[in-house]
C-alpha cells in the first residue's frame, strides 16, 4: 500500500427503512478505510444516528489499526464427506502490541 496514507472507502449511504443491522454492515465493511458518509444527519432516525455514531467512534478510537500489516490468505478446505471445496478467507493484522484476526467461512464453493 503507500506509507502515510489512508484508503477513502466508497461512500455509504443506506435507505431510511434500511434496518441498523444492515446500515451497520455499510460500516463495518470500511472500517479498514476511512468511512465516507452521505447520509443528511438531519433526516436519520434515533436508531441510525445511534448506530452512525457508535461505529464513527469505533473507528476514531481504533484508528491506530490503519497503521498495520494486513495479511489476508485464501484457504480451500476439501471436505471429504460432501465432495466439495468451500473456500475460507482468513485476514489477520499486526502492529506494536495489537494482532487482530478475523475467519470468514464459506465465501465460494468448488466441486
Amino acid at each position: 500500500m503507500y506509507p502515510n496514507q489512508s484508503i477513502q472507502s466508497p461512500i455509504i449511504q443506506w435507505h431510511e427503512n434500511e434496518s441498523a443491522e444492515n446500515a451497520s454492515l455499510y460500516l463495518i465493511n470500511t472500517l479498514f478505510a476511512v468511512p465516507h458518509v452521505s447520509i443528511n444527519l438531519k433526516h436519520l432516525s434515533y436508531e441510525h444516528s445511534q448506530l452512525l455514531s457508535y461505529w464513527i467512534t469505533f473507528w476514531k478510537n481504533h484508528s491506530n489499526l490503519l497503521n498495520v500489516n494486513l495479511f489476508i490468505y485464501f484457504v480451500d478446505i476439501y471436505l471429504w464427506k460432501m465432495l466439495t471445496f468451500i473456500l475460507y478467507r482468513l485476514t489477520y493484522l499486526e502492529g506494536g502490541d495489537c494482532h487482530e484476526s478475523s475467519l470468514y467461512k464459506g465465501l465460494g464453493k468448488t466441486s
